[in-house]
């Protein structure tokens, strides 16, 4: 039994980027971000505290779900406290 290939779109958001051949069809699959980098696998998110040429100072990993909820609360406005 063959599995059917999957079609990777032209157009791709790394968040769906959901199985290796659409993350490796990406332009790129990290990005720098001045003081450190944004890696993504086909599940996880990687943030790394590492410059350019330097030795990395620590990282945390998400699921790419638990990472899309986390962004979504970070651009979500929320009601200000009242004083």
């Amino acid at each position: 039994m063959t599995r059917k290939k999957k079609r990777i779109p032209k157009l791709l958001a790394p968040v769906a980027a959901a199985w290796i051949e659409a993350v490796y069809a990406l332009h790129t699959d990290n990005a720098d971000v001045g003081s450190g980098w944004i890696i993504i696998t086909e599940n996880q998110v990687t943030l790394r505290n590492q410059k350019l040429g330097e030795e990395s100072t620590g990282s945390v990993t998400f699921t790419k779900h638990e990472f899309a909820r986390l962004a979504r609360w970070y651009l979500r406005p929320q009601r200000t406290r009242s004083r």
